[in-house]
């Protein structure tokens, strides 16, 4: 009887291995993954700035991985917003309205001093609470070029205008901004004015400027955290020029300083969406500034300029 060689018993090994596996790949393999307990908590979402004629927030509760419904809109929360000394503002379930939470103002909110709380109290629920700053009016000049460049595509060429903004930095409440534009245009077929629409803006080269879709607008921002006056000069920013079949009439720029609390809270949105484009990622949680771990109090302050 021959006796198996060395090479023989490895062949048959792995033969054998081979064999087992392809059985498991088709039996399928179940791995056990236990999810932490979770305890509901408020989750609110209030962001406002100091034109604004009403103020409007999201309180809902957070929810397990597991949990099929999700999230839940809170419908019996009461909402305070108050500095120092009293309370400013409140909210309850008559201000609720289509899963929001709707305060109208008599005025516009107009500026708050000092630092800002709100808490957020339900009875199924640990109150939560968050306190930001309302940062100065941004300062700022702005040249417009019109038909400043153009940028091929595979139609052939677009023509950019271009916005150059210097922002003042002094204010150390003030270090990041967002910037909007809009438009009125004459319609060549009706001559009828539009309202108020967004234009979109070019990505950019610069590091201190950043596309956010989540607010139809760019973050402006210096990385290094300089203290210098001219950190944020010279920002050009384009924008594409217009459909042949309109006009434009008036042009308007909105800038916004906004909370540091509120910057952090813009970026990680914005990681959370580029995540998604990665089938491998680490799943991302956004930043949140409530005491429950989850959402946001956000303020800004506004200065618009309106270019004819």
């Amino acid at each position: 009887m021959k006796s198996l060689t060395f090479p023989t018993l490895v062949t048959f090994f792995i033969v054998v291995s081979t064999l087992s596996s392809c059985s498991k790949f088709f039996d399928g393999v179940v791995q056990e993954i236990e999810f932490p307990e979770h305890t509901p908590r408020i989750v609110p979402t209030l962001i406002v700035n100091d034109e604004a004629e009403r103020i409007i927030a999201l309180v809902s509760s957070s929810a397990s991985t597991l949990d099929s419904e999700g999230p839940q809109v809170i419908e019996d929360a009461v909402l305070t917003i108050s500095n120092e000394s009293e309370i400013l503002y409140s909210m309850d379930e008559n201000n609720l309205f289509d899963g929001l939470y709707i305060l109208e103002l008599d005025d516009k909110l107009g500026m708050l001093e000092g630092p800002i709380t709100l808490r957020v109290e339900s009875p199924s629920f640990d109150e939560v609470s968050s306190t930001s700053t309302m940062p100065d009016k941004p300062v700022y000049t702005v040249d417009f070029q019109e038909s400043a460049d153009t940028i091929n595509n595979v139609w052939g060429f677009d023509i950019l205008d271009r916005y150059t903004f210097n922002i003042e930095t002094t204010s150390p409440s003030s270090k990041h901004f967002i910037i909007k534009f809009y438009m009125k245009y004459i319609d060549l077929y009706t001559e009828e004015i539009s309202d108020w629409e967004t234009m979109y803006t070019y990505p950019s080269f610069d590091p201190r400027i950043t596309l956010n879709y989540f607010i139809n607008g760019v973050m402006i921002y210096e990385e290094s955290n300089s203290s210098s006056a001219t950190s944020l000069n010279d920002l050009a920013i384009n924008i594409q020029r217009y459909s042949e079949y309109f006009t434009i009439v008036e042009r308007k720029v909105v800038v916004e300083a906004i909370s540091d609390d509120l910057f952090k809270y813009y970026m990680s949105l914005e990681r959370i969406a580029s995540v998604d484009f990665q089938l491998f990622s680490e799943p991302t949680l956004s930043y949140s500034n409530v005491s429950g771990g989850f959402g946001c109090f956000g303020l800004g302050s506004v200065t618009e300029t309106i270019i004819e």
